[in-house]
Order: C-alpha cells, then structure tokens, then sequence
C-alpha cells in the first residue's frame, strides 16, 4: 500500500490499491481477527473533513484498511502517483461479506441510528439471505450506548459489524469504540444500510460506469447533499489543479 500525500496534507499509508475482489478477501481474513480491526471507505469528502477534523483524521489513518469508496480517487489518483487498480465501495463489499457470512454460517450486527431502517433491513435481509444470522442495534449517540452494544454483540459472537453513521461522526465513534465494541471487523457504511435495507435506491450500473454516481445521489435529495456535493467535487477539483500547477511550476 501507499501513501497519499496532498497539499492539505494528508497520508493515509493504510489504502487499499488493488482489486475489489482483493479487497473483500482481505475483509474476510480480518472477520477472523483474535483483535477488533477498522475498515473505513475513503473518498473525496474524507480528505475534506480530514482537513477540518484532526480526530477524524487520526481514525482514518489508524484504521486497519481504507477502501477506495469514491470515483474521484480513482480518477485523480495518477496525479499523485498511485495507481488505484479500481473502486472497491464500501456497499459493494458489504455486500460480498453478507453473502460470505451467509455460506459460513457467521453472525452479523447493522448499527445504526434510525429504528425504522433496521427494521427494514433486517427484514429484507431475512428475504433476500434466508438463513443469514442478522441482528440490529439501535444507535444513540449516548456515553454508555456502545458499552451495552458491544455486551450483546459478543455474547452472540458477531464476525462482523456494520455501521451506518455519517461522516465525520462513523469513523470518529467507532476508534474510540473499538475495543468496546469488539467485533472482529468493524466496518463504515455511511448511508449504505439504507441501500441495503431498500429504504435509498443505488444510481444505476450506467451512472456507476460514468463515475457519475455521485450526481445521482445529488438529483436525489439536492437539498440535502448540495454541501457534501461541493465539497467532494469543486473543492476537491479545485485542490487537485492547484496541486497540478504547482507541480508543474515547481518542476
């Protein structure tokens, strides 16, 4: 793995740059961890809020693994120097442990803050992986929540934790939770627990193919997204140039 270091700066030495097939196999070596283990999705608003938030920034860069979740990564990525072979999202990878979790036999626990999503999702999840061992647990945002989380989760002996909380609060939360919790994998999905209960529809696979899958989300609720869309798209087009034109006039 390399490093990315931008102007702001940033490192994040812990960025998985291979295959997505390479990158799910990796989660489901760290679903056997003996030590709770990070996953984090990283795109273009990361490395805005990495800028802004130093605690946020430190959970990024000690997490165990960082996808890359965004396009833009991808894209902008032989500006920097590192080949990102392609995407690796985090939904997707979700996915493929869900599936793999289903054949093993595994446990695994949604957190989330939103009753009406984990009840969707657990039902859904029930239909479309009958037999898989899903349970949910309701986030609170209280001091002792991921205590009491952490107490069922182990009793059952989940592999696998997915945590569906925005950013920057996700990754922040769970570094400081870690132990606590202590799943073998703890992973960040943001908003995806909705896609995978059914409750948000994922841009289709030509917007996906276009790297447009960002303005679909936008079209979707503009009124909600239009900060997070500036952020990771002007903001980060525009930091990207200037890194461009200083490498050319330094060169």
């Amino acid at each position: 793995m390399d490093a990315i270091r931008l102007q702001w700066p940033v490192e994040i030495d812990n960025l998985w740059t291979h295959s997505w097939a390479g990158a799910l196999e990796r989660l489901i070596q760290l679903c056997d961890s003996p030590t709770p283990k990070i996953c984090c999705s990283i795109n273009a608003l990361t490395l805005y809020w990495m800028r802004r938030d130093h605690e946020f920034s430190t959970a990024i860069k000690t997490c165990d693994l960082a996808t890359a979740d965004g396009a833009s990564l991808v894209l902008a990525g032989p500006l920097w120097g590192i080949p990102i072979k392609e995407r690796a999202p985090g939904i997707d990878l979700a996915g493929g442990l869900l599936d793999f979790s289903q054949g093993q036999g595994w446990g695994v626990t949604a957190i989330g803050p939103r009753p009406v999503v984990l009840e969707k999702l657990k039902n859904f999840l029930h239909q479309t992986r009958p037999g898989l061992y899903i349970s949910t647990e309701l986030w609170s945002g209280r001091p002792d929540c991921a205590e009491k989380i952490g107490q069922r989760l182990r009793r059952r002996g989940d592999r696998l934790a997915l945590i569906g909380l925005p950013m920057p609060l996700q990754e922040v939360w769970l570094r400081r939770n870690k132990e606590t919790l202590g799943a073998p994998l703890l992973m960040g999905i943001g908003g995806g627990l909705e896609i995978l209960s059914g409750q948000a529809r994922r841009a289709p696979q030509i917007w996906q193919k276009i790297h447009a899958e960002w303005l679909y989300r936008f079209l979707q609720e503009p009124g909600r997204r239009w900060k997070s869309t500036w952020r990771s798209t002007v903001l980060f087009g525009l930091q990207c140039l200037r890194w461009e034109i200083d490498k050319m006039t330094s060169g």
